[in-house]
């Protein structure tokens, strides 16, 4: 339901707009373990990322980029703009490990990437991902 909800988000399903261009992580990004709470549970979400697809995500860095969600939501980032900025890095760093291949992440895969790090990395902001 969570992935669904936020694909449907950062494909316009809601009325944020962002005019950010900013693309991958910097150079250097916080990891998920740096921004875990109590509740993170890495192995759960290694789990989850690697039986997603054919573990396409595997190849993107995840735990970088959970680090980086969770760090997103934080600072009060909306849905639809980590949404964004996950799928811009994603396409512009690692478009050849898509599963469309040169067509690039869609917007359930990058939804799925966020949901996962939040769910098992920052679960305080799952209702972030209702919105």
């Amino acid at each position: 339901m969570g992935v669904l909800v936020l694909a449907m988000s950062a494909c316009g399903g809601g009325s944020t707009t962002t005019t950010s261009t900013s693309s991958a992580p910097s150079a250097t990004p916080a990891t998920a373990s740096a921004t875990q709470g109590t509740d993170a549970d890495p192995e759960g979400f290694r789990r989850e990322v690697a039986g997603y697809g054919n573990g396409e995500l595997l190849a993107v860095q995840p735990e970088t980029w959970a680090g980086t969600i969770c760090e997103m939501f934080e600072i009060g980032a909306t849905n639809a703009s980590v949404a964004l900025y996950v799928k811009s890095g994603l396409n512009k760093e690692h478009r050849a490990s898509a599963p469309s291949g040169v067509n690039g992440w869609s917007d359930f895969d990058t939804g799925s990437l966020v949901y996962f790090s939040v769910q098992y990395y920052c679960p305080e902001y799952l209702p972030a991902l209702e919105s």
